[in-house]
């Protein structure tokens, strides 16, 4: 049997749906989980209940996966990828390595067009292993690029 790229979503959006409720996570966060444990819900939710933190930490989540990151001007700001200075608009997840919007879209850009990477695409900090989830590659892609 044949499974249609829509056949598999919808298993897996039943999947997240199914999962996010006993762990209580927001779906973004349930379906980073998933895809580290390879979609075996079983031994996601064995991990979890006896090793929350690590089990977190492992799939890039860190300890806090509720908070949401968001964009943010900061008016003396420097880019460690671009250099640009000045009044500038920012991202950052919990993980606190911040960029200019711009480098961080042209980033996830790259990471999606060249790479072909848009489930495990990690923050471009120096060294670290988050993942960036899906809202935030939502707010950050230009339009065009959202159904990849």
């Amino acid at each position: 049997m044949v499974y249609s790229p829509e056949d598999i979503q919808n298993y897996q959006n039943g999947v997240v749906d199914e999962v996010k409720e006993i762990l209580e996570l927001p779906p973004e966060q349930t379906a980073i989980l998933l895809r580290y444990f390879r979609w075996n819900r079983e031994r996601l939710l064995e991990q979890y209940m006896e090793h929350r933190e690590e089990v977190l930490e492992a799939a890039g989540l860190g300890d806090d996966p509720a908070s949401a990151p968001k964009i943010k001007t900061i008016p003396s700001f420097t880019c460690d990828i671009c250099y640009a200075d000045g009044e500038t608009e920012t991202f950052a997840m919990k993980c606190g390595h911040r960029f200019c919007v711009d480098c961080y879209r042209t980033y996830l850009v790259s990471k999606i067009r060249v790479d072909g990477e848009a489930a495990r695409i990690q923050c471009p900090g120096d060294g670290c292993h988050r993942i960036v989830d899906a809202k935030s590659i939502e707010m950050l892609l230009p339009d065009g690029m959202k159904d990849r």
